[in-house]
């Protein structure tokens, strides 16, 4: 067996607690200095606009609302996508495209563990957000239209919720942006496993 693929077994088979497959997950989800960049900007953006515009023509718990419905419908969509994406993933790495992708070291993690690891942590990462949004509604509906937090004034509620509601917003954008990696890893593995079975086809015509 080659060296590479004992090498990628052994890795794979390292993640012996969830303790540990969850750590390895989440660094796929390593942000890069160009998109922390982008998001700070962003996230500075949306928290003037909120301060010196929005909050001066909206009701802030209604808004929410809103924006926390709108989110919720669009990560439980892209779930359902990912777990579909997941189990093609699941059902294209066998035979000799699971053997490529064993092959691949980059890192010491193969192809295989990589997109295993990638698929799981964007997996957790929109059932943590469709969890968050359940709670952060049913919150929502259960306060006055007009709630603020009584022991600070107008000003402070205000910066308060412009922090916050800037916040949630980065982190959906910052999730939706990563569906860009969930299908470039697609096109990868469909690609390796056309790759894959023209070898496989082509070893068959060359056999006597």
């Amino acid at each position: 067996m080659n060296d590479n693929i004992k090498e990628s077994i052994k890795n794979i088979l390292g993640d012996n607690s969830f303790n540990k497959l969850l750590f390895n997950s989440i660094a796929m989800l390593k942000l890069s200095r160009r998109r922390k960049l982008g998001l700070v900007l962003l996230w500075v953006l949306l928290f003037v606009l909120y301060m010196l515009v929005f909050n001066k023509h909206i009701d802030a718990i209604k808004s929410t609302k809103d924006i926390v419905g709108n989110a919720q419908s669009i990560i439980v969509s892209l779930f359902s996508v990912v777990i579909t994406g997941y189990a093609i993933f699941q059902a294209l790495t066998n035979g000799k495209t699971l053997i490529a992708m064993l092959k691949v070291n980059r890192e010491k993690m193969s192809k295989f563990q990589e997109y295993n690891y990638f698929f799981f942590s964007i997996s957790l990462l929109y059932l943590f957000i469709i969890i968050i949004n359940f709670i952060t509604s049913i919150f929502l509906n259960n306060i006055p239209d007009k709630w603020s937090l009584s022991f600070l004034d107008k000003k402070t509620n205000d910066t308060f919720y412009s922090v916050l509601v800037s916040l949630y917003i980065v982190f959906i954008l910052n999730a939706l942006i990563e569906m860009k990696s969930f299908v470039y890893n697609l096109y990868q593995l469909f690609s390796t496993h056309a790759v894959a079975s023209a070898i496989q086809q082509i070893d068959k015509e060359k056999s006597p």
